[in-house]
C-alpha cells in the first residue's frame, strides 16, 4: 500500500457529497495545456525553448503551464553553478522518451507522428492548441496557502467530473515549481528577456518538489462517472534548500494536473496563493528608463495580508548618503496582490555608482514597520569637459538600431539610424558627433527593435562614448535588451584654445575640398575634428586621410592625440 505520510509531507483527503463542493466549477469546460519542459543550464539551446514556451504563456494566459525539469548531464552542475535537479527528474525523463535537450512533453501525449512523448520544441505551438480546444470530462481547481512562521505549504485541490472518463482512475498531481532563480545557462543570449543585468539568467518554472509523489495521487478518485466530486488537501513543510539552491517562499508556485496513470494529462490549473504570518514584502527595485539625467525607481509592493488592503505608505530612500522621504496614498494595493509604487527621482550624480536603499517607515499609518531592501544604482552621469562622440558598434543587424540624443529639457536634439542590414554576421562602426551644444546634462538612448541588443552572436558590437581627445569615457559591451542609457554632464568647454604649430604633424592640403591629409599620423593615434563652437564633427578615416568632403565650408579644428601630448591645427574646409 502506498505510503501518504512522510517526514516531509503529508496528505490529508476528505471525500465529500456534492453538497460539500466549494470552488471547482461544475460547468464542461476545455482542458488546459501542461508543458514539462526537459532542460538544463548547459544546454546551449534550451533558452530558446524557453522563449518559445514564455511565447505560449503569453498567447493562452491561465490555459497554459510550463514545468520547467532540470534533467540530464546537462543538468549537471560544475563548481558553484546553480543546481536545479531534483530526484523526479530522471524517471520523468526516461517516461517522456526523452533522447535530445532541449525538448518537452504536452501533456504527456504520444501525438500522432511522433515516436515519443517528449518532442521538439519546434512542435510545442503546434500540439498545445489541439488540446486547448478538446472538451475534458474533468475540472480541476486548487487554493494554497504558504504559513512563513512554519514553512507549511498547504493545497486544497477539489475534483468534480462533467463527463464519464474514458478510464476508470485519474491521478492527482502537486508539482511545486519556483520563479527567479538566478544562475549560470549556457545560450542565454537566444532568450535575452530572462537575462539579469546582463551577466546571468533567471531561471523560470523550474521543478522543485511533487507533493503527490513521482506519479501522483492514485488513491483519492475513487470513481470517474459523471457529477463525481472528491477533494483533498496536501501539506509539504518547505526546506530551506535544495541542492543549495534556496527555496525563495514567495516565489514558488503550485501547479496541480490531472492524469490517466503516469500519461497522458487530462488537464491542469496554476493554484491560488495566500501567505500567512508574514508582513508586506517589497519585491524587485527597478530603475525606470528615462531621457533625462534623472534615477527613478519603481518598487513592487507584494500586499502579503490575505484580509486587508493597503491605502498608504511612508518611504524613506537614501542615495548619496542622503535621505528623501515620499508618501504614498494615491489608490490601493488590494490583499494578496502585487503592485507598483513610483518613487520620486533623485538627481544623478557624476561619480561611482551607488546603492540605493528603500525603507517602508509605515504601513496604513501604522510605525511599526521597517523593510527594508537595497538595490546597486547602475544609472551613473559620467563629465565631459569638450565635446563628445558616439562610437556606436553594430551586429550584422544594424537594421533594427537606432539612436537619440536628448537634452537637460529631455527634448530630443539629434537622433539616427536605422542602419543596414548584413548579409553575414559582422559589425559595421558608425561614429556620431554628438550634439552638446550648452553646458547641462543630455542623455544618450540607443534602441533595438528586437530586444537583444548588438553583441548577442552576429556580431561583437559595442559602444563607446568618446572624449574630445578620443578617450573612452564609457564603454558598453553591447548586451543590453530595448534599449540601454548614457547620461553625459557637459561643462561647456570647447578645448581648442592652444592652437599647435608642432612640427610632428603637417597638413598637406590646407585649405581643403575633400581629403584632409595628416603627415605624422600613425594608425594608433587618435584624431577628432571640432568646428569653431569646440563641438565634435563626423568624419572618415582612413589611416592619415581623413575624408571631410561633406563638412560645411568654414573654419575646423584637429585635435590629436599623441602619448601624453594633444596638439591641435587649424584647417578650412573649401
Amino acid at each position: 500500500m502506498k505510503k501518504k505520510i512522510t517526514l516531509a509531507a503529508f496528505v490529508i483527503l476528505t471525500l465529500s457529497q456534492m453538497n460539500a463542493q466549494t470552488f471547482v466549477s461544475t460547468s464542461p469546460s476545455k482542458k488546459n495545456a501542461i508543458l514539462e519542459e526537459f532542460t538544463g543550464i548547459y544546454c546551449t539551446y534550451c533558452p530558446d525553448g524557453h522563449k518559445r514556451a514564455n511565447n505560449l504563456s503569453a498567447a493562452y494566459p491561465d490555459r497554459f503551464y510550463q514545468i520547467n525539469i532540470h534533467q540530464g548531464g546537462l543538468a549537471a552542475p560544475s563548481g558553484n553553478d546553480v543546481d536545479l535537479r531534483t530526484p523526479f527528474g530522471d524517471a520523468l525523463a526516461s517516461q517522456a522518451g526523452v533522447s535530445g535537450y532541449p525538448c518537452g512533453s504536452v501533456n504527456r501525449r504520444l501525438f500522432p507522428s511522433e515516436t515519443a512523448i517528449s518532442v521538439s520544441r519546434t512542435m510545442w505551438a503546434s500540439y498545445v492548441p489541439v488540446v486547448l480546444n478538446e472538451s475534458s470530462y474533468v475540472n480541476v481547481a486548487a487554493k494554497s496557502s504558504i504559513d512563513f512562521a512554519t514553512r507549511t505549504l498547504t493545497v486544497d485541490v477539489e475534483v468534480y467530473y462533467t463527463a464519464d472518463a474514458f478510464v476508470s482512475k485519474n491521478n492527482i498531481n502537486v508539482a511545486l515549481v519556483q520563479n527567479h532563480i538566478l544562475g549560470h545557462q549556457t545560450g542565454m543570449l537566444s532568450n535575452p528577456e530572462q537575462i539579469y543585468k546582463d551577466s546571468i539568467y533567471i531561471h523560470q518554472h523550474a521543478l522543485r518538489h511533487l507533493l503527490t509523489g513521482q506519479w501522483g495521487d492514485d488513491t483519492t478518485v475513487t470513481a470517474t462517472a459523471a457529477n463525481s466530486f472528491f477533494s483533498a488537501r496536501y501539506s509539504y513543510v518547505i526546506p530551506e534548500n535544495l541542492n543549495n539552491v534556496p527555496y525563495v517562499l514567495d516565489n514558488l508556485e503550485v501547479i496541480v494536473f490531472i492524469a490517466e496513470g503516469d500519461k497522458n494529462i487530462v488537464t491542469a490549473t496554476k493554484s491560488e496563493m495566500i501567505y500567512l504570518n508574514t508582513d508586506p514584502v517589497l519585491g524587485d527595485i527597478t530603475e525606470i528608463e528615462t531621457n533625462s539625467c534623472d534615477a527613478a525607481f519603481a518598487l513592487d509592493l507584494k500586499n502579503y495580508w490575505h484580509n486587508k488592503d493597503i491605502t498608504s505608505l511612508d518611504f524613506e530612500y537614501e542615495v548619496y548618503g542622503e535621505i528623501f522621504k515620499y508618501h504614498w496614498q494615491n489608490g490601493t494595493i488590494a490583499a494578496n496582490t502585487v503592485d507598483t509604487v513610483i518613487l520620486p527621482p533623485v538627481d544623478l550624480r557624476v561619480g561611482d555608482p551607488a546603492m540605493v536603499n528603500v525603507t517602508i517607515t509605515a504601513i496604513n499609518g501604522d510605525t511599526s514597520f521597517d523593510i527594508t531592501k537595497s538595490y546597486p544604482l547602475e544609472k551613473m552621469k559620467y563629465e565631459v569637459d569638450a565635446g563628445a562622440t558616439l562610437k556606436l558598434v553594430t551586429d550584422r543587424y544594424g537594421n533594427q538600431i537606432t539612436w537619440r540624443v536628448f537634452d537637460g529639457m529631455e527634448k530630443a536634439v539629434d537622433s539616427g539610424g536605422p542602419y543596414g542590414k548584413m548579409s553575414y554576421n559582422g559589425t559595421t562602426t558608425h561614429i556620431i558627433a554628438l550634439p552638446l551644444s550648452t553646458a547641462g546634462c543630455y542623455a544618450v538612448k540607443i534602441y533595438d527593435s528586437a530586444g537583444d541588443g548588438i553583441n548577442h552572436g552576429t556580431g561583437a558590437g559595442y559602444i563607446d562614448i568618446l572624449s574630445a581627445d578620443g578617450d573612452i569615457i564609457v564603454h558598453n559591451d553591447g548586451r543590453f535588451k530595448h534599449e540601454t542609457g548614457f547620461y553625459l554632464l557637459y561643462k561647456g568647454e570647447t578645448g581648442i584654445e592652444n592652437i599647435s604649430m608642432s612640427p610632428e604633424f603637417r597638413l598637406n592640403s590646407n585649405p581643403v575640398r575633400d581629403i584632409l591629409r595628416i603627415e605624422g599620423l600613425q594608425d594608433y593615434q587618435t584624431a577628432v575634428i571640432l568646428n569653431i563652437n569646440g563641438q565634435s564633427v563626423n568624419f572618415v578615416r582612413n589611416g592619415k586621410n581623413l575624408d571631410v568632403s561633406h563638412l560645411k565650408s568654414g573654419q575646423y579644428f584637429l585635435r590629436i592625440k599623441a602619448g601624453n601630448k594633444t596638439e591641435v591645427l587649424k584647417f578650412v574646409k573649401m
